[in-house]
């Protein structure tokens, strides 16, 4: 019975390690065009390592390799503009283990709005920030804020014609690099680095 019951034992522990190196390897990652030939590329996890990104054309070429070096999750804007219209693949590799492989049709035109849209950012006292977007539709806009490259904050509000609020950034050097990318449904982007 003793023998039954330590078996029993290693094979619930042993399910219980394959289940959360199964969640491990599931990393959030996602491409957004943002622009004609720009694509903003967002691994929303804590990397294990290196994060490499390599880019094939259509014709399984590898035409670009990116080494990415962040200890949080992190985004980076991509210009395709230097390889010119066409079918790509992304393959987002985390170490040696291949995370994610996505697919990007640069030939059609992209999502553009059709009204206007403005955004500003203006720096306040006290480590603060106040954005300011406008949009002549209500939409849905997505707010992320970049520290030192990595992912600070995200939100997205849901089919609003514009936000005015103040972001304050408690705990963080006045000495950071913090960026603001907006975006909206109907295309709209925008990147203001605010310091």
């Amino acid at each position: 019975m003793r023998k039954l019951l330590v078996c029993i034992m290693l094979f619930g522990s042993m399910a219980y390690a394959t289940a959360s190196e199964e969640r491990k390897s599931e990393v959030p990652v996602s491409l957004k065009k943002v622009e004609e030939n720009k694509v903003l590329f967002r691994y929303k996890a804590k990397p294990e390592g290196p994060v490499t990104v390599k880019i094939f054309d259509e014709n399984n070429a590898l035409v670009k390799r990116h080494r990415v070096f962040y200890k949080n999750a992190f985004a980076k804007l991509y210009n395709f503009n230097e390889i010119g219209p066409g079918n790509y693949t992304m393959e987002i590799l985390n170490g040696q283990s291949l995370v994610e492989r996505l697919s990007i049709n640069l030939e059609s035109p992209s999502n553009k709005q059709n009204h206007f849209v403005s955004s500003n950012l203006e720096t306040l006292r006290d480590n603060a920030f106040r954005l300011s977007v406008r949009s002549e539709i209500p939409e849905d806009i997505t707010v992320s804020i970049f520290k030192d490259g990595a992912l600070l904050h995200e939100e997205t509000l849901d089919n609003v014609p514009g936000l005015d609020k103040v972001y304050r950034m408690l705990g963080v050097s006045i000495l950071s690099r913090i960026d603001f990318y907006i975006s909206t449904e109907s295309g709209y982007f925008k990147h203001i680095l605010a310091r």
